[in-house]
């Protein structure tokens, strides 16, 4: 239906994007009404950052509960409020750029979803069938069922946890975070425990998030602390090993970085040059 009225532009973009990804990234992948549903749900996950940019909580996109001895997820509003986006998109130019965004937004996720799903060394020709097969296993939640097929909650849940993870943090972890996705999945399908609810098993999401949040700056060294660090460095900059004193250019620097799970505390800061610190980026020596 959207195909027929919305912003040509827009369906065009969806459409190339789910074709790129259709061997893996995919809900059903076999004949031309199964490409429709691909597209129905790209489309809802660019909702879903639709709504984000606006700046609406995640509990009022996606809608967790439990049912019938398991946890389920669909969109919060009404279906119908994807075509009034849509029309909204298709009318006023503001709308189309936000929304072209949270396709860039989609797009963004689904190459952490490759990140996570990729932790052996395949070659172009063999990717595909991996990572379907990788994203297969992670949604059948430790079941061999012969009659398995992927659902958009399946994928609805996957974006809730994932998407606050950054893009360092979760290439840094990723061989440990594809393991705790298993387990969710895995408790989100086999919750016959009766005690075991939506409510706990978004407590487990949070704490998972928590684990790879990213800390925030908070310290602020002082110049005799700033001094009392290159002192106990030995006049040395630990990154190139050059002679480093109070009045050259320096940066504070984290030992190992905020973006793959560092803390902002004085035993994780050490003072750089300048220059060395910008070469460094986010690396670490984990030694």
């Amino acid at each position: 239906m959207w195909n027929s009225w919305a912003e040509r532009e827009v369906i065009t973009k969806i459409k190339d994007n789910v074709n790129e990804y259709r061997e893996w990234f995919h809900l059903k992948l076999a004949k031309d009404l199964d490409r429709m549903e691909n597209e129905e749900l790209y489309t809802s996950l660019v909702y879903f950052e639709f709504k984000q940019l606006q700046e609406q909580n995640i509990e009022k996109i996606v809608k967790i509960y439990k049912q019938n001895n398991r946890i389920n997820a669909r969109l919060a509003p009404i279906k119908g409020d994807i075509s009034s986006v849509l029309t909204k998109v298709s009318e006023r130019q503001e709308d189309k750029e936000l929304f072209m965004n949270s396709i860039i937004k989609v797009e963004k996720f689904i190459s952490k979803v490759k990140c996570v799903l990729l932790d052996e060394d395949k070659d172009k020709n063999h990717l595909d069938i991996y990572l379907k097969n990788e994203l297969d296993s992670i949604y059948k939640a430790r079941k061999e069922n012969r009659y398995f097929r992927r659902t958009k909650q399946d994928f609805y849940i996957l974006w809730y946890i994932l998407n606050p993870l950054n893009d360092e943090m979760l290439r840094y972890h990723r061989k440990t975070i594809k393991k705790e996705l298993k387990n969710l999945f895995y408790k989100m399908k086999n919750s016959e425990n009766s005690n075991y609810d939506e409510h706990k098993f978004k407590k487990e999401i949070e704490k998972f998030q928590n684990k790879y949040k990213q800390d925030k700056r908070k310290i602020k060294l002082s110049d005799s602390e700033k001094e009392m660090l290159i002192k106990k460095q030995g006049n040395r900059c630990p990154i190139s090993g050059d002679p480093l004193f109070m009045g050259d250019e320096i940066e504070v620097d984290h030992k190992k970085p905020l973006a793959i799970g560092g803390l902002d505390s004085i035993d994780n800061l050490q003072i750089t040059h300048k220059n060395a610190n910008r070469r460094k980026g986010t690396k670490y020596n984990n030694s």
